[in-house]
């Protein structure tokens, strides 16, 4: 019966918004704004800019417009449209702009210096995964420790990016009593755990005694999708940074080693596998967009006809998005495992 009225109420507002001419709505009435993304890093020596324009549904990708890139008062050139070769230093102040016909948009930022990873501790750990059903994961324990540089001031930002890969042998052929080629089989990986962590779960500690404190609102429902902590855990400059990886490391793997066409053994290695850590030093803008767009998608609910999204700030002049660069400190981490065959090492063959 509540769904009839429902529908008879729709119908009677419809109809009434179709008399009165100035209550229409359509999509030419809203003024389309230029998208300008570009999250920068310091690792890497080619950015990228991404320029869309805004729409009801969805951005639309925009295919002709012209950059301008400077740092420290220097104009670099692109490469290509969008694209400069350019590999951000600590300090470097860069303004970023794009013309989209008679529309112009611009950023800026300043890049900060990066944080100290001063090592790496391991230990293995069992964490639980679900206490309903008891359910437990083996995982790496990475212990990171970190200091921030000499003369940093107020509170700084951070953004982990880790990455994982095992490398497990499948094939190699052997010639002249040395191997000729050799194929891996590569297996990455991102997951982990960060609930151990006081600075990762930052959200639900300071929204519950420092909301004044939390320089955003974020509900502390809101996961870390993309690794995000600050400073205001440190003690004396220093942080021990603490995730969980998951093993994804094989105890053993099979391969062939080939002699000729018709001779071949097969071989088993305990795979290798390699952990890499990036640690960003970020701009505020860069930690409040990340937070506003991991609430974005944790918290709107499109089946809730009153579900508003959270507002997701931008630095961008004249139009919306957001311009970063974040400081790179990277640190590798080598699993156990045996050493793998590589081209041009010796083999010893034997007629057993």
């Amino acid at each position: 019966m509540k769904s009839k009225y429902l529908l008879l109420f729709l119908s009677i507002a419809l109809s009434s918004c179709m008399d009165q001419e100035q209550y229409t709505f359509s999509e030419g009435d809203i003024e389309p704004l230029i998208v300008l993304n570009a999250l920068w890093e310091s690792a890497d020596t080619t950015q990228t800019i991404d320029v869309r324009r805004t729409g009801l549904v969805a951005t639309s990708e925009v295919n002709d417009y012209q950059s301008s890139l400077t740092v420290n008062g220097s104009v670099i050139d692109p490469t290509e449209m969008g694209t400069y070769h350019y590999q951000p230093q600590p300090g470097d102040e860069v303004e970023l702009s794009v013309q989209v016909g008679p529309e112009q948009v611009s950023a800026s930022a300043c890049v900060p210096q990066p944080v100290i990873i001063e090592g790496i501790d391991t230990v293995h750990v069992f964490i639980s995964t679900d206490k309903v059903f008891q359910r437990t994961q083996e995982c790496v324990r990475f212990m990171i420790h970190l200091r921030l540089p000499e003369g940093a001031e107020g509170t700084q930002y951070f953004r982990l990016a880790y990455t994982g890969m095992v490398r497990e042998f499948m094939n190699c052929v052997i010639e002249g009593g040395r191997i000729k080629s050799v194929d891996y089989y590569y297996d990455y990986f991102n997951d982990y755990y960060y609930d151990s962590d006081m600075a990762m779960c930052e959200n639900r500690n300071m929204m519950a005694d420092h909301s004044d404190e939390f320089p955003i609102d974020i509900a502390r429902s809101v996961p870390n999708l993309y690794g995000l902590f600050s400073s205001r855990s440190f003690v004396d400059g220093r942080y021990t940074l603490i995730i969980d990886v998951p093993n994804h490391r094989k105890k053993f793997d099979t391969g062939v080693v080939s002699l000729d066409r018709w001779r071949s053994y097969s071989v088993t290695f305990d795979p290798s596998i390699e952990h890499r850590f990036r640690i960003l030093t970020v701009p505020q803008i860069e930690y409040n967009y990340l937070w506003s767009v991991a609430a974005l998608t944790e918290m709107y609910d499109a089946d809730d006809l009153v579900s508003n999204p959270p507002i997701v700030p931008s630095n961008i002049n004249g139009g919306t998005g957001i311009f970063s660069i974040g400081a790179a400190a990277e640190a590798t981490f080598e699993g156990q495992g045996e050493k793998l065959p590589e081209v041009g090492d010796p083999v010893e063959i034997t007629n057993d």
